[in-house]
């Protein structure tokens, strides 16, 4: 029998690890960029190799979840995490630490799928779960933000942080290898081998929201850092700091977000708009005080997005490994793409310039977010016929 308790401690704290692994490259480019004497343009292409792993990852663990079961795949994701940053931690070659960073964001593409899918089946797919899940993710975003500047403040070497991350992605490792879980091969079978999810218009509009909302949340992630340096709004000292409060406020949205009463394409809509608002000022500032307002406006916004989003998945494609896996992986695919393509703006044209070309995306997500809503009211509507004429 499933003990759920200790199946969500152990997957909110790998996930506590995914936040801390999604939130670090951005913090540590700066860093990196001494250590390996690289350009804005090859620090994208380390968001880009990084990303596509977890693109990839995605993918795959939504076609293996149910032959191998999330346990070994959240397993197999801590060894990825292992792997990876121990070679780093021995390698100085650039092109080397391009490949380890694809073997890190395979494990985090793997705790992805697995990690989502797991609290969804042990819930009943309860949005609760989901959010508190993504939580977690928050928390170890602040986490890693902490742990970096204590480390930048005392000049200590920035690969200390690699150290902490193989020690948590072994403590997983021992959590889960102890944990048992109650399989439901059959019917998972049958779900994951129903394709018939590709004839639903919902899946390529869930698909289009987690590509824009994961390349703009990465592209912000990671480089906000940079963009506060060298813009001189802030000092480098205080780069993290802000960041810090930006993951705080992302927290505190998320406990806030269950207590809404709104349909969830109705709070996806919102935080899209706001998102945008948000982000063109923080942009345009040289106000502190303005730079602060935003960054409270953009955290609360993009607190609840994903959740809502995987949640809304989930409702709608009924816990459809496969499908959510697929949506997921498209979700690493624009967390590649966009920063990678903000990197090549940011080294011709400024950090400035990469980081306008974020708003593209955002109203992108606009857009998607509004189709996601007129096709729900579109199917109420139908429905509600449907039961007049009976």
């Amino acid at each position: 029998m499933t003990n759920k308790n200790l199946v969500y401690y152990a997957s909110f704290f790998t996930y506590t690890i995914q936040g801390m692994v999604a939130i670090s490259l951005g913090l540590l480019i700066p860093h990196m960029s001494i250590t390996y004497s690289i350009n804005h343009s090859q620090s994208g292409t380390m968001i880009l190799f990084m990303l596509l792993g977890g693109t990839i990852a995605s993918t795959v663990g939504g076609l293996l979840n149910d032959r191998l079961g999330e346990k070994t795949l959240t397993i197999i994701g801590s060894l990825c995490l292992i792997l990876g940053y121990s070679m780093m931690l021995l390698i100085n070659n650039i092109t080397i630490i391009f490949i380890l960073l694809f073997i890190v964001g395979c494990g985090t593409g793997i705790f992805n799928i697995a990690l989502n899918m797991l609290v969804a089946t042990v819930s009943r797919s309860n949005p609760k779960k989901t959010n508190a899940l993504h939580t977690f993710f928050a928390i170890g975003a602040v986490l890693a933000t902490i742990i970096i500047t204590i480390i930048t403040y005392y000049e200590l070497p920035w690969k200390m942080f690699l150290f902490i991350l193989i020690a948590m992605s072994a403590t997983s490792i021992l959590l889960f290898a102890n944990i048992h879980i109650e399989r439901h091969a059959q019917k998972s079978k049958s779900k994951s081998n129903d394709l018939s999810f590709f004839k639903k218009p919902q899946i390529y509009i869930l698909v289009l929201l987690t590509f824009f909302y994961v390349g703009a949340e990465c592209s912000i992630n990671g480089w906000a850092v940079t963009f506060f340096n060298e813009s001189g709004i802030v000092s480098n000292s205080a780069s993290n700091t802000v960041l810090t409060i930006f993951w705080v406020l992302v927290i505190i949205g998320r406990l806030l977000n269950q207590r809404l009463s709104i349909t969830l394409e109705s709070r996806i809509i919102g935080s899209s708009i706001i998102i945008l608002i948000s982000y063109v000022l923080l942009l345009s500032t040289s106000s502190i005080i303005v730079l602060i307002v935003s960054v409270i406006m953009l955290g609360l916004s993009m607190s609840a997005f994903y959740p809502n989003v995987v949640a809304n998945s989930s409702e709608k494609l009924k816990d459809n490994a496969t499908a959510i896996g697929l949506i997921l992986s498209f979700g690493g695919l624009g967390g590649a793409v966009i920063p990678w393509t903000s990197g090549i703006i940011a080294e011709s044209n400024g950090i400035k310039a990469g980081m306008y070309a974020v708003i593209v995306s955002i109203i992108f997500l606009i857009i998607a977010s509004l189709l996601n809503s007129l096709l729900r009211n579109k199917k109420t509507v139908l429905r509600a016929a449907r039961e007049d004429i009976e």
